[in-house]
């Protein structure tokens, strides 16, 4: 393994600072804001609900990886596995914690399917995936900032978040086919 120069030990930092984690944590914030302004916008045309969502929200939600890369080139490994684990475990947090919000309590005329403590067990699943996920964009995506190639860390970074969408797509699919309430008249 060869040691860095003197000028790219220069360029690292030990710790990560609230920054490497509040940055990152922001943009997703933004988009989960963003996503909350989509989800009331009731016209049709040319930016509705789902047009905003997937070309305004969704691209926003792309940027978080890149922005802890951006965040954390100037890391060296280790401060980037502290940053990343710190980022993910919050990012988890908010996630499973808005996925158990939105599923635990359902407005049903009969009984729900499922309580809000066995919905803890799937939003942790969640909250899992994403943050995970985001961490791991992150990552690589400073990771290949380091090596010089910006491009190619852009790219890493939003094709590991299109996978985690399609991941998520995939698990709420499977999570919530059963919907949530029971249909009347049964016991």
């Amino acid at each position: 393994m060869h040691a860095p120069s003197d000028r790219q030990a220069s360029k690292t930092s030990a710790a990560p600072g609230p920054v490497h984690v509040l940055g990152p944590f922001a943009v997703t914030a933004l988009a989960a804001g963003l996503w909350w302004l989509s989800d009331r916008l009731d016209g049709i045309g040319p930016l509705d609900r789902a047009t905003f969502g997937w070309f305004v929200v969704i691209p926003v939600w792309f940027a978080a990886p890149i922005a802890a890369g951006l965040l954390w080139r100037s890391l060296d490994r280790h401060a980037t596995a502290i940053a990343a684990a710190a980022l993910a475990a919050l990012e988890g947090v908010a996630a499973a914690g808005g996925f158990w919000a939105s599923v635990a309590f359902p407005a049903c005329e009969a009984a729900p399917v499922r309580s809000p403590l066995e919905w803890i067990l799937p939003s942790v699943l969640v909250g899992l995936v994403v943050g995970g996920g985001l961490a791991v964009g992150g990552v690589a995506c400073a990771t290949l900032m380091r090596a010089g190639r910006r491009r190619s860390a852009i790219i890493a970074a939003a094709w590991i978040q299109a996978a985690v969408v399609a991941l998520i797509l995939v698990l709420l699919a499977v999570l919530l086919f059963t919907g949530g309430c029971q249909r009347p008249g049964t016991p």
